[in-house]
């Protein structure tokens, strides 16, 4: 039971939401043909797809970056670890913030393969470096699609390799997707 209109009236508002607060990084133009994963390796995050996409788009000149540490489970991680040999992933293991930083800084792509998140920490870091994100499952609150921040797939791999391609491909959209990216990170999580 609540007991005053003040208290039910408050109660009642809109919730307010909060995004990761992160230093938005000063823009950069200068980018490799990195497309990263970056994720404390789970059967969640499905890092295997990750593998899958790099496999599917291999006649590219995309460089695939992994970083995260490796399954707990010596026989998943030695599963894993195969898979990215097959697919020409690199894989860098844990790397702390700052590198992960450096290299989205210079990245095209950021990839999640995840089968839910609620509003990942590497999102906001992404879009803080100007970088999109191309998900296959997720789009925390629509970010993705209403913002124009990368491109949300709808668990579609197919579709993703193609957007990806696309993204990597024509510099015009690249840009003007990144810099989206880059003045929603100083408009929201700055």
């Amino acid at each position: 039971m609540i007991r005053s209109k003040k208290v039910r009236d408050d109660f009642l508002k809109a919730p307010v939401k909060f995004y990761n607060s992160i230093d938005v990084q000063d823009f950069n133009d200068d980018r490799e043909n990195n497309i990263v994963f970056v994720a404390t390796i789970k059967y969640m995050k499905r890092p295997e797809l990750f593998c899958e996409i790099a496999s599917r788009l291999a006649d590219q000149s995309f460089r695939f970056i992994l970083i995260g540490a490796n399954y707990q489970d010596e026989t998943k991680a030695a599963a894993l670890t195969k898979l990215m040999d097959d697919s020409n992933v690199e894989y860098w293991g844990y790397q702390p913030s700052d590198n992960v930083m450096a290299l989205l800084r210079k990245s095209r792509i950021l990839v999640n393969t995840s089968t839910f998140e609620g509003f990942p920490g590497t999102i906001a870091q992404a879009f803080s470096c100007g970088v999109p994100v191309v998900s296959l499952d997720v789009d925390p609150d629509d970010l993705i699609v209403d913002h124009n921040l990368g491109f949300y797939a709808k668990g579609d791999l197919n579709r993703m390799c193609d957007e990806i391609q696309s993204i990597m491909i024509d510099r015009e959209r690249f840009e003007s997707l990144s810099e989206n990216c880059h003045n929603f990170a100083f408009k929201h999580l700055d």
